[in-house]
């Protein structure tokens, strides 16, 4: 599939800032033994507008109603810092960096997925077979983002939305793993991704 399984390679920088792994390690100080957590990822990619929807007194209400102490933030290239729902008061730990070299930890752990259309992460998180929502970067151009989603939720894989429609898909989503996608089902996922951005 040529350049697709560039696509399919999730590649992070190797070290977190200085400046934000002590502001990551400072919250985690904080981290209770045991938490419900909701993983929001954007991979390598600037999506600053899911981060800044993510961080509002609605989505910490909403993530502690529905038994969740804990939002912990991969924000990639952002330079927006998350601070609202720290600011708001509100009990839910916000916890957050740039990149690791690896999200394996993280995506397996979490309650919840949320994240971006990217192939590679949306690959990489259906295998967690964890709670997965995809949130579509609608500001791409030549975005294909919408149509893979949407395949991917037809199959029951996954559940979609916009940064727009974050709240109600949040608060619609069953929590359960979506239909098993496991590795050995990789080459579908690339027909799927194929189809669906014309390149078949």
């Amino acid at each position: 599939h040529g350049d697709l399984s560039l696509s399919l390679s999730l590649s992070h920088a190797p070290v977190l800032s200085r400046r934000r792994a002590r502001s990551s390690a400072m919250i985690r100080s904080r981290t209770p033994m045991e938490s419900k957590y909701a993983f929001a990822t954007v991979g390598t990619t600037q999506f600053e507008a899911l981060i800044r929807a993510l961080d509002t007194p609605e989505v910490a209400a909403l993530l502690q109603s529905r038994g969740f102490s804990e939002l912990r933030l991969q924000i990639g290239n952002c330079t927006y810092v998350p601070h609202v729902i720290r600011d708001s008061g509100s009990s839910l730990l916000v916890t957050w960096y740039d990149y690791k070299p690896s999200l394996a930890e993280d995506l397996q752990a979490a309650s919840l997925i949320i994240s971006h259309a990217g192939a590679g992460t949306v690959l990489e998180a259906m295998r967690q077979k964890r709670p997965l929502l995809v949130v579509i970067n609608e500001s791409l151009m030549d975005n294909h983002q919408a149509e893979l989603a949407e395949a991917l939720e037809a199959l029951d894989h996954l559940r979609h939305t916009s940064v727009h429609g974050l709240v109600a898909a949040l608060a619609a989503h069953p929590l359960c793993p979506g239909a098993p996608f496991p590795d050995a089902e990789s080459e579908r996922f690339c027909a799927i991704l194929d189809e669906e951005t014309g390149r078949a």
